[in-house]
């Protein structure tokens, strides 16, 4: 699970729903309605890079996370880089343009499941020292696929984890500004992410 400021735009290594449910768009450029759609070929279309401002909120307004005082969070565009329900619509927006965007549950992180919630022997996790409640873990599923994991609570004989995404369950609320777009390289295309500074990247 990517760390930092824009950890909660990534997409979580738990069960994603592949759904489509409406979700809604009011957007604004400098007071005035347009359309998030465009045919320019500096629109945020697939394979291009896209810089972008955002601010996320959850079902009740509090802020969860922002960009503001940092730098734009650039991700290369139709690859799945951010979540599904935000990268359909900023697509074909450009430089300049703004957008609020509500997403659905299962556009952003899922539904919560409750079988993803277990609770484990703490012998299980003999070797790992200050446990405590908020801890993630890395794990596996039965597929021997790395999954990220929340202690949720703590016992004398065992613990509660939690696969779901912490924001599993919630509608999301983004205000987000388009900065710059631009084509990705031929290395990025092949690698499916940006590369920094027009680096490379290891695998």
């Amino acid at each position: 699970m990517p760390k930092g400021t824009f950890g909660l735009l990534i997409r979580w290594s738990s069960v994603q729903i592949a759904h489509a449910p409406p979700y809604t768009i009011r957007v604004s450029k400098k007071g005035s309605p347009f359309l998030c759609k465009g045919e320019d070929k500096n629109d945020s279309k697939k394979d291009k890079v896209v810089e972008m401002h955002y601010t996320l909120k959850n079902d009740v307004g509090d802020v969860l996370d922002s960009s503001k005082g940092q730098a734009p969070m650039p991700f290369l565009q139709g690859h799945g880089n951010i979540i599904p329900g935000l990268e359909k619509a900023v697509e074909g927006m450009k430089a300049g343009e703004s957008c609020d965007v509500s997403v659905e549950p299962a556009e952003a992180y899922g539904d919560l499941h409750s079988e993803a919630i277990q609770e484990i022997p703490k012998e299980a996790l003999q070797g790992i020292d200050n446990l405590v409640v908020g801890m993630e873990l890395q794990s596996q599923d039965e597929q021997g696929n790395s999954l990220i994991v929340r202690v949720t609570a703590i016992n004398k004989d065992s613990v509660t984890i939690d696969a779901n995404h912490p924001l599993a369950g919630q509608t999301l609320s983004f205000s987000v500004s388009i900065e710059s777009v631009r084509d990705a390289t031929k290395e990025e295309l092949e690698h499916g992410h940006i590369h920094a500074h027009g680096g490379s990247c290891s695998h």
